[in-house]
């Protein structure tokens, strides 16, 4: 039903782009649970999004690619949503779970952070989103001491406006 990715987002991947999602929660969060300063207190939350990539500085990370686990917090006014019960006065996490997943299993970039970044500016294309935290995971290779590798980014709108200025 409609559009999954908004209007203006840039296009992502190409003719016979596969994408492998998996996610374990979708929530939206109550304004004692923000993480977020400031007067933006709801949240759309989508937690342990898995998507398969080709991210890497590594040769080999590139060529085989693997799965990714994103962490995404959405701050927004959620008001008019909780008043209304209709989904035009929200963000459709259904589609933003598809807009992340298509920048995840698109274009190859070689720093997380990079990653996060165009994570970031996707969901900040939705007009009702104010401020985006974004966190990535690169699971470990086998043997190794850890569980994960990653990196958190977190934008605003106002932040998105000023990186766009010449």
């Amino acid at each position: 039903r409609g559009q999954l990715t908004p209007p203006n987002a840039p296009k992502v991947g190409g003719h016979g782009t596969k994408v492998r999602v998996t996610w374990k929660t979708v929530y939206i969060a109550s304004a004692e649970e923000s993480k977020f300063r400031g007067q933006i207190t709801d949240r759309i939350v989508i937690e342990g999004l898995k998507v398969f990539g080709r991210h890497g500085v590594a040769p080999h990370e590139r060529d085989q690619g693997q799965d990714y686990l994103i962490d995404v917090e959405c701050g927004l006014d959620a008001t008019r949503a909780a008043a209304s019960d209709r989904l035009e006065d929200t963000v459709d996490y259904s589609a933003l779970i598809r807009s992340i997943s298509e920048v995840v299993g698109g274009e190859s970039f070689y720093l997380l952070e990079a990653l996060g970044e165009a994570v970031a500016a996707r969901a900040l294309v939705y007009p009702r989103v104010e401020m985006v935290r974004v966190a990535i995971f690169k699971p470990a290779l086998s043997g190794d001491e850890l569980k994960a590798v990653g990196v958190v980014v977190e934008r605003s709108r106002e932040q998105a406006g000023e990186r766009s200025r010449p």
